[in-house]
């Protein structure tokens, strides 16, 4: 039973920066807390950078791009 709920649930109601992020490479126009919720993540690659740095007590610990989203979103269990 809690498999099925969990096949079937929203991850964007539970996935953060940090879920999502991969090592800090490359240059960044924007940046989110690792606590961030993904939806945040998501507004800014659509509206602002192509990739967002992630950062945890003022500093860059990872970085993610539009491609890093969609695949964590296409297989939530990453």
């Amino acid at each position: 039973y809690v498999a099925d709920f969990v096949a079937h649930m929203n991850p964007l109601g539970v996935l953060t920066a940090r879920d999502v992020m991969g090592p800090p490479t490359g240059v960044a126009l924007a940046e989110v807390a690792a606590d961030a919720p993904v939806r945040e993540v998501m507004a800014l690659l659509t509206h602002e950078a192509e990739s967002v740095a992630v950062v945890e007590d003022g500093e860059t610990v990872g970085r993610i791009s539009r491609d890093m989203v969609l695949a964590r979103l296409l297989d939530p269990r990453g």
